[in-house]
């Protein structure tokens, strides 16, 4: 808002022919306002007068208001002399000395007041541009040690370790990818969910590809949320989605996944497949922990159940956690 309203001021330095003469109109106008507002109340005043101060100052420089204040009181006199038939009476010296000084105090203070807002939104755009700057240094590094777990993944013959080391790079792309959708000018600092649920559904179809042919649906309302809301459920989209396809399908069997996250009174995250479903025996592994930690700090919970076939699991996540 404070950058829209410094766009439609005019820009700074302007000619001084420019500044003057423009003072001179924005004068003019409010002192024919001025006396249609005493034709019309018969009260004479002299208060709009203080707005061009204001305006002159703000939009070119002190000394621009400080013309306007000196052009005002001329004015003020010029409207007591038709009043009063005296270019000054006693009883009008103590409120033109007070317009005077008010009229020079609003002219200093509405230059300092427009270079206050200059600075503001300076400051505001140098903090965009380092936090742009961490975001990029961020995504950075977390690529860098994606790429390095890959690495050693590929460099293991123990296929436990390969899959552990896997797991670890997915869940840093998770985190890159929530990057990917981060964007500091917005203000909220917010992710966009769509974009960043199907980026990580994406990118886990591709990985799983040579594992089993599955296709993974992504139902996702376009709104936003801040970024630590949004990586932890980007996480738990990642877990469960994994599970789905390492325990719910048989080596290189067809199935669905369908991933659905609705914003409501709260946040309702289903991910459902029609795999073989989860054996009630199945033991709780370090993704399920994860996932069990993850909903709790989101203040949330959570629910599996069967379907036909396959498995369903529900998250509810208060709107306000």
């Amino acid at each position: 808002m404070m950058l829209r309203l410094l766009n439609s001021l005019p820009k700074k330095p302007q000619p001084v022919i420019v500044r003057y003469g423009m003072t001179t109109l924005i004068v003019g106008a409010c002192f024919l306002l001025q006396r249609v507002v005493e034709a019309r109340t018969q009260i004479f005043g002299f208060y709009l007068m203080y707005s061009a101060i204001f305006m002159a100052g703000s939009f070119f420089d002190r000394g621009s208001g400080f013309y306007a204040t000196a052009l005002s009181g001329a004015l003020l006199l010029f409207t007591i002399k038709q009043h009063e038939g005296s270019m000054l009476p006693s009883e009008y010296a103590l409120p033109v000395t007070l317009f005077l000084i008010i009229g020079l105090a609003v002219a200093a203070l509405s230059e300092g007041l427009r270079n206050g807002w200059e600075r503001a939104v300076a400051a505001e755009a140098s903090k965009d541009v380092l936090l742009r700057e961490l975001q990029h240094r961020t995504k950075n590094d977390l690529a860098t040690a994606a790429s390095v777990l890959s690495l050693q993944a590929r460099s293991q013959s123990n296929p436990e370790v390969r899959a552990a080391l896997l797991a670890a790079m997915a869940r840093l792309q998770v985190l890159a990818k929530a990057h990917d959708q981060f964007e500091p000018v917005t203000g909220g600092k917010a992710v966009q969910m769509r974009e960043y649920i199907e980026a990580i559904c994406r990118q886990l179809t591709e990985a799983m590809s040579e594992l089993c042919l599955v296709k993974v649906d992504v139902s996702c309302e376009n709104f936003e949320l801040p970024i630590q809301r949004a990586i932890p459920i980007g996480l738990i989209v990642n877990e469960l989605v994994t599970n789905a396809y390492k325990h719910g399908f048989a080596d290189h069997a067809t199935g669905k996944v369908m991933v659905r996250l609705e914003c409501g009174d709260r946040l309702t995250l289903t991910v459902e497949d029609n795999g073989k479903g989860s054996p009630k025996s199945a033991t709780e592994g370090l993704g399920s922990r994860l996932i069990a930690l993850l909903v709790k700090q989101l203040g949330g919970t959570s629910e599996r159940s069967e379907g036909t076939p396959g498995c369903v699991v529900r998250i509810h996540i208060p709107e306000s956690a």
